[in-house]
C-alpha cells in the first residue's frame, strides 16, 4: 500500500529520518486524488460544504467579498479541511500515524497576478502541495530560531531590514508547479505569487510535538504523584517571597526527576500524543 508520506515525497525513507531543515522541493504523487480544483468551486457554491473557516485575503488583509474559487484578485482559503474534507481527513489521519505528529490541511487558490500573503512564517513545518497552475516562492532563513506556537510573525515582527532581505534578497526563490510539494520547514520567511496562471495548493501543517511539549508532560506526570509538588505554596506570597520559592521549586523537581524512570512516563506520553492526535479531528 502506498504510504501517505509518499504523496508528498518521492524519498520518503531519507524524509523520515530526520526533518529537513532547509526548504526543499519534492516530486509528488497523485495530488488532485487529495483535492481537486473542481472541489474548491463546488465548496463556495454550498455553504453546507463550508470547512471550519472560509475567506478571501489579499496582501494579508481579509476581503469582504463572499467566497469565490474565480475571483480576480482575491486568494480563497480553506481552513480546516482535515477536518471537513473526507480525503484530506483520511490522508492526515495517514500521515500522523507515519509520522507520528499532528496534520492539519488547508487550500489556497489564487488568481493570476496575484499575491494572497505578504512575507511571513510559520510556528510549524509545511508542505505546499500543488494541484493547480505554479506559484513562485521566496524563501529566507529563518530570524527567530524554533518558533513555538506563539512565536507568530505578527507578535515578534521584522525590522525594516529583514523585511527587506525576504521582499528582494531571498535565500532561494522556487517555482512551484503543478505535481510538485515544496516542504518549508517551521520559522523559514516566505511568501508567494503567481504568474499568468492561477494557483491552487493544499497546505499540509506538521503541528510539532516538541521536547518543551514532552517535559511539560513528563513534569505533570510528577506532580501530580508527588506530595510535596501538590503541596500549597505558602500565605502571604509577594515580591519577596519568589526568590526562595524558587529555589525549592528548582529542588523539588530535581529531586523527583532524579528519581524518575523514562519507562514510566512512555505511556503517559504515548497518551497525551492520542489526544492531541483526536483533539485536531473533531
Amino acid at each position: 500500500m502506498t504510504t501517505a508520506l509518499s504523496h508528498l515525497c518521492d524519498q520518503p525513507d531519507d524524509f523520515a529520518a530526520a526533518w529537513p531543515d532547509t526548504p526543499r522541493v519534492y516530486q509528488g504523487h497523485d495530488l488532485q486524488a487529495l483535492f481537486r480544483p473542481q472541489d474548491a468551486t463546488d465548496i463556495c457554491a454550498d455553504r453546507s460544504m463550508w470547512p471550519l473557516q472560509v475567506g478571501m485575503v489579499r496582501h494579508s488583509t481579509i476581503s469582504s467579498d463572499p467566497p469565490a474559487a474565480d475571483h480576480p484578485t482575491d486568494t480563497l482559503v480553506l481552513n480546516g479541511m482535515h477536518l471537513a474534507w473526507p480525503s484530506l481527513n483520511e490522508f492526515c489521519r495517514r500521515l500522523e500515524a507515519e509520522l507520528g505528529h499532528p496534520m492539519t490541511a488547508n487550500i489556497y487558490r489564487t488568481p493570476p497576478g496575484e499575491q494572497g500573503f505578504d512575507a511571513h512564517w510559520d510556528t510549524h513545518h509545511v508542505w505546499l502541495a500543488q494541484v493547480e497552475g505554479s506559484k513562485l516562492w521566496r524563501l529566507s532563513a529563518p530570524i527567530f530560531d524554533a518558533p513555538l506556537e506563539h512565536h507568530t510573525w505578527k507578535s515578534i515582527g521584522f525590522t525594516d531590514e529583514q523585511r527587506k532581505k525576504a521582499l528582494y534578497e531571498p535565500d532561494r526563490v522556487v517555482r512551484l508547479r503543478e505535481g510538485e510539494v515544496l516542504w518549508i520547514p517551521r520559522g523559514w520567511v516566505h511568501w508567494g505569487s503567481t504568474g499568468h496562471e492561477p494557483s491552487m495548493h493544499i497546505t499540509i501543517g506538521v503541528h510539532l510535538l516538541t521536547w518543551k511539549w514532552a517535559l511539560e508532560q513528563l513534569l505533570a506526570q510528577i506532580g501530580d504523584r508527588s506530595v510535596p509538588l501538590r503541596d500549597a505554596l505558602p500565605p502571604r506570597l509577594d515580591i519577596d517571597s519568589w526568590p526562595v520559592l524558587a529555589d525549592r521549586v528548582v529542588a523539588l523537581a530535581e529531586q523527583e526527576l532524579h528519581s524518575t524512570v523514562g519507562s514510566e512516563v512512555a505511556v503517559p506520553l504515548r497518551s497525551a500524543q492520542h489526544r492531541l492526535f483526536n483533539h485536531t479531528h473533531h
